[in-house]
């Protein structure tokens, strides 16, 4: 999970989870697929 205690941009959290992504790619061969679930507006 992934929650914004602070001053984070929806972009910031998306950029985040795109970081994830890669790494995990880069090190495990695996393409995570999010399962996002959006509240609030940014």
């Amino acid at each position: 999970f992934v929650i914004n205690t602070g001053n984070a941009k929806a972009k910031d959290v998306l950029d985040l989870i795109k970081e994830v992504q890669k790494r995990v790619y880069d090190q495990h061969g695996v393409h995570l697929e999010p399962e996002v679930r959006m509240i609030g507006e940014d």
